[in-house]
């Protein structure tokens, strides 16, 4: 997304950064119900989770939900 603004006959664009969403790695989950349950109360937008062994990786969709997930 630009935003672009004039000012006379100067133009200055300003462009959106993304912000890459680092995964959330849960180990040793004894009651994934609870948990997911738990991550839906936090969270407002999408999210996956793929399990690996003894770990679940969880991938957010907004920074909001990653800062909502990691603050607690």
């Amino acid at each position: 997304m630009s935003l672009v603004t004039q000012s006379g006959d100067e133009a200055q664009q300003f462009t959106d950064v993304s912000q890459k969403i680092p995964p959330i790695y849960a180990h040793n989950i004894k009651n994934f119900e609870n948990f997911y349950n738990s991550l839906g109360t936090m969270i407002t937008d999408e999210l996956s989770i793929t399990q690996t062994k003894n770990t679940l990786k969880i991938n957010l969709s907004s920074i909001d939900d990653y800062r909502s997930v990691t603050k607690k």
